[in-house]
């Protein structure tokens, strides 16, 4: 089962940024990278995106699947009673929704990832639709 490792790297009053590392099955090799942006902390609030929190760091297993309006997507099972948590491509804090957004990489001109719908093709070749995966967030700011 493959892994996904986010290191959330620094929060703003609006925003977490991290990166994420895609493990293979080994646990060991990398096979790539995403930018992630997520809420800031908010004692795990439910709610719109400049209400909703991120959730809290530890291990939740998750599955890749398509959804109806975003696409390919990663769905967290069991997020502290949190329900509806994905991972899906993503630029701004009001892209969220107290989900995870992605990008190949962050932006120079503001706090937040860019090139998303590359790197959902990519993360879509990597993880198909129905492959499960293990997602580890660690905080480090």
């Amino acid at each position: 089962m493959k892994t996904l490792l986010l290191l959330r790297l620094t929060t703003k009053i609006d925003r977490t940024l991290g990166w994420e590392f895609i493990l293979d099955d080994d646990g060991i090799s990398i096979l790539w990278k995403l930018a992630i942006l997520e809420p800031p902390w908010r004692r795990n609030a439910r709610g719109a995106w400049d209400g909703a929190s991120r959730i809290i760091p530890g291990q939740y297993r998750a599955r890749a699947e398509i959804h109806p309006e975003k696409g390919w997507v990663i769905r967290l099972e069991n997020a502290h009673g949190r329900k509806g948590i994905l991972q899906h491509r993503g630029t701004r804090p009001e892209d969220t929704q107290g989900c995870q957004c992605f990008g190949a990489r962050f932006a120079k001109t503001w706090d937040g990832p860019c090139d998303c719908r590359a790197a959902q093709e990519k993360m879509s070749r990597l993880i198909p639709a129905g492959e499960e995966v293990l997602v580890k967030i660690v905080d480090l700011a």
